[in-house]
């Protein structure tokens, strides 16, 4: 093949292997793990792309983390394709598909040949430890890291090779600082840069001028240091609550469990088999012998990498890439539940593969023609071997059942995989396989959360007696849970007893003030007591915090009718119209409702009109069947 035609070959080859592999996920739905807080329960983020988006992105946390470009890039979605979750994974695959691409390109143009670059690049987009940043619609915060990680890359590669220049730095602190704000794993990018600069930029002579560069080089990455120790300060601020969670776990056994995923993400490089949304963090430390041996085996890598500095400098730069980047999640700060993740190994695995291709390729061109066609031909098959593994787990990511169910399948003691497969079986209505799951996930980790899950499956189930002695155990397990609190709440009021539920309610309010739904339940509640005043107040303030909060707007609009004020509610459904998402039709059909019951009968009519055609839009039929008939009840009361 003609050298100037092969990088576009790759190009091409690179984006099929992407959309042969992750094309499928356009036919999967949302999953029970992060995504409703990200997307599809974030009212925030359903009311789509605006200068209100924009102002909340900035300023809240979301999962413990802030990441604002990530949450804008979600609402952008949301703008595009509502809460359809296909066009969302397609954003996924884009962004990895064009970031494998880049990542080819970079590494080619810059100290890569050409068919090294193109395999590392290839295993890059399709292994299967990939599946999770792409396939999961939550790690979205994933694919545009690392798009913004190859940027800032070639970015530097640019300004370093060249005389001094304001703007190409420039564009590198940028390319950084959107890095950041899509995730904040890349804190170790300044670090990775002084290797890039050891290798291939070879910028560290001998001698006196080896000074002069190192000198150079620390007052270069001294802004970049500023901006990620300001994101690990604000990323640690948000964790805390996370960080707090989990500091049982004791120093020594944090540092054991980063060993231990250090050997495992090295033995799922080459063995890429058995991978789970969620390994459980194991409290029972390990034989000592075998940690000694790791921490040896791991020392003595580093060690003979070291050693390899000089002829093969690609060694030691690749293995610290990985060994580097992996240090933020490594779980010496222990966040979250997770003993390692898949995801984690999206951009550390790069270095890893750097080391292969490029001794592959020292090798390769000293060996006889027919050894380096075998070379060429394992080079091939290994990819052909890892898009076949990597789309066979991606049939796991298709929907919430089948993503626990393999994580069971992996290991039958998750007690989070039990748990959310309890999840997904209660929103399919299987009650029986809910209430199942959900008792082993509390055999197998006893807690409140464990409690309260059980009891909302025995209430779906319609055993209220069951479901309240589980609510009361969880409420005694820990009493400053609001989940527990709203949830028993709810119970109540349907049990006939609303002072209970006032009571536990403003106790959710207590210990989450900003918790708009409990603000509507205890209003609703308030309201059944006849205490319109008040619901009154708790309706205005749910809607203060979350303006399209349909069932606040119902309760509004129904407790001004009863105390004879129903246009008062108008100007509450006009705000909520722009922040209602998908419910938007919703909020036009209630207006219509209001001007009916005041006597504006042709408003009605042409306001009911709209929301139909609203309706249609949005192509759920199930929203258009309740807003038509809800549209002629109300236009049938002003004949």
């Amino acid at each position: 093949m003609p050298n100037q035609a092969a990088p576009f070959f790759v190009c091409a080859l690179l984006a099929g292997l992407v959309v042969s592999v992750f094309w499928q996920s356009r036919d999967f739905s949302f999953v029970n793990f992060d995504d409703s807080s990200y997307v599809y329960g974030n009212a925030n983020v359903r009311a789509g792309l605006s200068a209100e988006g924009l102002r909340w992105a900035l300023t809240h946390v979301v999962m413990s983390n802030w990441h604002p470009l990530t949450m804008l890039t979600h609402m952008l979605n949301c703008t595009l394709f509502g809460i359809q979750p296909a066009g969302h994974h397609l954003v996924n695959v884009a962004v990895h598909a064009l970031t494998a691409i880049l990542l080819f390109l970079v590494l080619k143009s810059s100290f890569v040949p050409l068919w090294p670059s193109a395999w590392v690049s290839a295993v890059f987009a399709i292994h299967p430890l990939r599946v999770e940043s792409v396939a999961w619609i939550s790690e979205l915060k994933d694919v545009l890291m690392a798009f913004f990680f190859v940027l800032t890359v070639w970015a530097y590669f640019s300004y370093a090779r060249r005389p001094f220049s304001a703007w190409r730095y420039a564009l590198v602190a940028v390319f950084f600082a959107a890095g950041l704000l899509c995730k904040p794993m890349l804190v170790t990018v300044p670090f990775l840069l002084v290797l890039l600069n050891f290798w291939p930029l070879k910028q560290f002579p001998e001698g006196v001028s080896s000074r002069a560069a190192v000198r150079r080089l620390s007052l270069e990455l001294l802004p970049l240091l500023g901006l990620a120790a300001a994101v690990c300060l604000f990323t640690l601020r948000s964790q805390e609550k996370t960080i707090n969670s989990v500091a049982s776990l004791s120093l020594p056994l944090r540092i054991e469990n980063g060993l231990w995923s250090y050997a495992i993400y090295l033995g799922q490089t080459f063995v890429p088999t058995r991978l789970s949304v969620f390994y459980p963090l194991n409290n029972t430390a390990h034989p000592a012998w075998q940690t000694v041996l790791l921490l040896t085996l791991l020392v003595s890598v580093t060690a003979l990498a070291w050693d390899c500095r000089r002829q093969r400098p690609w060694v030691i730069a690749g293995w610290l890439w990985f060994f580097g980047m992996l240090v933020p999640v490594i779980g010496l700060v222990q966040v979250g539940e997770q003993a390692h993740a898949d995801r984690y190994t999206y951009l550390p695995q790069v270095g890893l593969l750097l080391v292969i291709a490029t001794s592959a390729g020292t090798i390769w061109r000293r060996l006889p023609r027919v050894r380096q066609v075998c070379v060429c031909c394992l080079a091939a098959s290994s990819v052909a071997f890892l898009a076949i593994l990597a789309w066979a787990q991606t049939q796991h990511w298709r929907d919430s059942e089948a993503l626990w169910t393999h994580a069971l399948n992996c290991d039958p003691d998750n007690a989070l995989a039990q748990q959310q497969l309890a999840v997904a079986f209660r929103i399919e209505g299987k009650t029986s396989e809910a209430i199942f799951h959900s008792r082993r996930a509390l055999e197998l980790k006893p807690s409140a959360i464990a409690q309260n899950n059980l009891a909302v499956c025995f209430d779906l189930a319609g055993d209220m007696r069951e479901a309240g002695r589980h609510y009361r155990l969880a409420h005694m397990w820990d009493p400053e849970l609001p989940l527990v609190c709203r949830n028993w709440g709810i119970l109540l009021v349907r049990e006939g007893d609303y002072a209970g539920a006032v009571r536990l309610f403003r106790e959710t309010l207590t210990l989450e003030p900003g918790d708009a739904d409990a603000h509507s339940h205890l209003a609703h509640a308030l309201g059944l007591q006849n205490k319109l005043d008040e619901a009154l107040v708790e309706f205005r303030r749910t809607l203060a915090l979350s303006p399209g909060h349909i069932s606040a707007l119902e309760g509004l609009r129904e407790t001004l009718r009863l105390l004879g004020k129903p246009e008062e509610t108008i100007p509450f459904l006009e705000r909520a119209r722009a922040a209602s998402g998908e419910n938007q039709p919703l909020v036009i059909c209630m207006m219509a409702e209001v001007f009916a019951q005041v006597g504006k009968r042709q408003l009605a009519v042409l306001t009911a009109n709209e929301a139909l055609d609203a309706a249609n839009t949005t192509r759920n039929p199930a929203l258009v069947s309740l807003v038509r008939t809800r549209v002629v009840a109300c236009l049938n009361t002003q004949r």
